[in-house]
């Protein structure tokens, strides 16, 4: 990508030299290299036992191997999942009891916030949080909860 040392616009064209708008010169805009991963130190083995193997035929020499132990990342941890989950649990019961009372409308309420954080949290930070569907759910519970509640409540105003 070149840029106009003038008017800052971008090309993708590699093979323009020059600005189409005012003819001022074009530089390459080079992107900022990716961050550097740092990775755990190499496992240490047994060098000493190497002796004692025939490397012509090392397919045949197969009681010295040893399985390596698998080691997991701290990207393969499992997320928080927290409000996600209480947003859909407030959301199902605020279904539930919109009917014989007017809790829905606390209860999806409630369901609706923490679906927001919940899903503001796994937007925000996805390898720390994650549940963004659990979020949906509770969101969606939540509002026909609240809903249901509202027009059980405009109902009985009406005809009471």
């Amino acid at each position: 990508m070149k840029v106009c040392t003038a008017c800052n616009r971008t090309y993708t064209d590699k093979t323009l030299n020059f600005c189409l708008e005012d003819g001022s010169p074009l530089i390459e805009k080079r992107d900022e290299a990716p961050p550097t991963l740092f990775m755990n130190q190499p496992r240490v083995t047994d060098q000493t036992s190497w002796k004692n193997v025939d490397t012509s035929q090392p397919w045949q020499n197969a009681s010295n191997i040893q399985p390596a132990s698998p080691t997991f990342p701290a990207a393969f941890k499992s997320a928080d999942q927290t409000l996600p989950v209480i947003s859909l649990i407030l959301g199902v019961s605020g279904v539930l009891l919109s009917f014989c009372c007017f809790a829905g409308i606390p209860l999806g309420a409630a369901a609706m916030i923490t679906a927001f954080l919940g899903m503001n949290n796994a937007g925000k930070d996805p390898l720390k949080y994650s549940g963004r569907g659990l979020a949906i759910g509770g969101l969606v519970l939540g509002a026909i909860a609240f809903l249901i509640s509202m027009l059980m409540f405009l109902i009985g105003i009406v005809s009471g």
